[in-house]
């Protein structure tokens, strides 16, 4: 995936998440409580999936990278 639609997309769930935020801030029910955790909840598991988080291999190679990344 390239970094354009990698930015959009963590645009994208950001802006969807503080807009269930403010909803649930000014009609406080439980629909909107649960409404507000599946939002976050499904943004977080598509960002994830978006950096490849659930792939064992690429995740081991992500983190070594970004230890090495953080001796230098």
């Amino acid at each position: 995936m390239d970094n354009t639609k990698r930015r959009n997309t963590y645009i994208f769930w950001g802006i969807m998440v503080i807009l269930v935020s403010i909803l649930a801030t000014y009609v406080k029910n439980i629909y909107t409580l649960i409404l507000q955790v599946v939002v976050i909840l499904f943004a977080l598991y598509r960002l994830l999936k978006i950096d490849q988080m659930f792939d064992p291999q690429k995740r081991r190679a992500i983190l070594k990278s970004a230890r090495l990344q953080r001796k230098n």
